[in-house]
């Protein structure tokens, strides 16, 4: 059935948590006007509709979970008038449109998660504004053009993952001081160029996945990224043997790692530790450690 709409009786309510039900129609209007309302979570449901717009007048709103519903429509820049707002789950709906830039005027954003709808244009330059920000979702959309230089201004920001779109340009210089950059998804694009050696100053990266796009140039600068568990590299124009250093376990602790070393006697990126092995011409990877069980992309 629908989400009952007296629950709004309860006016000292601050956390409505009606997630994982079976609800349908829309998200009712009622629970806007609740002026202690400091958390709406309806995620994993079956509503539909759009997301109201008297919603953003509920300034007190610290979390909006809608995940995994079947919202439809537009964003209006009007979501940045929840000033008070630390999370904002998005993912997993039909929304269309452009990412609205007024989201990064939202100062306390710590989490925003964009993916899985049917967003597109670009990434907006005013990301930069968003300097609590710790993770960023926005794949499976169907953005385009380069990632904005701005992302470099992001001091605290731990993932970030853009892939699955048709994006393009190279990997911005300034990506690279994100010192606290734990997961970077940027697989299934256009992305272009070779990896800078500067790549080696993100200390913290622990999953890189970088694989489906048109990188050029050796992979060198990967080998002082001592935290990776996992590396995506396959299907791209990287050219060169992996880094010997990548396979010294005694120093890492690295998981998975697939590059182009397909086929095996005239490989374009020979990688004796690798735990799956790609082929450029057809796409197919093979799996040379027979205890992984996963997807490739």
């Amino acid at each position: 059935g629908t989400i009952p709409e007296d629950l709004v009786n309860l006016s000292l309510l601050q956390s409505l948590r009606l997630a994982y039900n079976n609800f349908t129609g829309p998200l009712p209007i009622v629970y806007a006007s609740m002026r202690q309302l400091l958390s709406l979570e309806v995620h994993g449901n079956n509503l539909t509709g759009t997301l109201p717009s008297e919603y953003f007048s509920a300034t007190l709103l610290q979390t909006l979970n809608i995940i995994d519903n079947k919202f439809t429509g537009t964003i209006s820049n009007d979501i940045g008038k929840l000033e008070n707002l630390k999370g904002l789950h998005l993912a997993d709906n039909y929304f269309t449109g452009t990412i609205p830039s007024d989201i990064f005027k939202l100062e306390y954003l710590a989490f925003l998660q964009l993916q899985e709808n049917i967003f597109h244009g670009t990434i907006p330059t005013e990301i930069g504004n968003m300097l609590q920000l710790q993770e960023f979702r926005c794949e499976a959309n169907q953005l385009t053009g380069p990632l904005p230089s701005e992302i470099g201004l992001m001091n605290n920001l731990v993932d970030f993952r853009a892939s699955l779109n048709k994006m393009t340009g190279t990997l911005p210089n300034e990506l690279y001081t994100n010192s606290y950059l734990g997961r970077l998804e940027l697989y299934s694009n256009y992305f272009s160029g070779t990896l800078d050696p500067r790549i080696s100053q993100l200390k913290e990266l622990t999953y890189l996945y970088l694989s489906r796009n048109q990188f050029t140039g050796n992979m060198t600068s990967l080998e002082s990224l001592y935290r990776l568990k996992l590396a995506w590299l396959h299907l791209n124009q990287f050219e060169g043997s992996l880094p010997e250093k990548m396979c010294d376990k005694s120093q890492r602790q690295i998981e998975i790692l697939q590059t182009d070393c397909f086929p095996l006697k005239t490989p374009p990126n020979a990688c004796p530790c690798c735990s799956a092995c790609c082929d450029r011409s057809t796409e197919i990877c093979l799996i040379m450690d027979d205890d992984l069980k996963y997807n490739f992309f």
